[in-house]
């Protein structure tokens, strides 16, 4: 029930009039990282269950192992939506 209550909002923006194109930044791999307080940990456990509970709802995942790939991976689809015919479901029309 707690999901569906983050859903609504959504689904009020997923019309034609709307279009949204939601990219979900994830937490970055541990690999290599140092963690003394386990926050990263934490942060990456989060990402996963809102990645496992809304993933439906992403149009893209960027994970963040580097703040600057980051900005330019998001400023390339940006610039890709700019330019680019985006398609819509008949549901969204109609």
């Amino acid at each position: 029930k707690e999901h569906r209550n983050v859903e609504l909002p959504f689904q009020v923006l997923r019309t034609a009039e709307y279009s949204p194109f939601v990219v979900f930044i994830a937490a970055p791999n541990l690999q290599g990282l140092q963690d003394p307080d386990g926050s990263l940990e934490r942060l990456l456990r989060e990402s996963e269950i809102l990645r496992q509970a809304f993933g439906h709802l992403f149009d893209y995942v960027i994970v963040n192992n580097d703040i600057d790939e980051t900005i330019v991976q998001l400023e390339q689809i940006a610039e890709k939506l700019s330019v680019c015919p985006q398609w819509l479901p008949v549901s969204w029309v109609y």
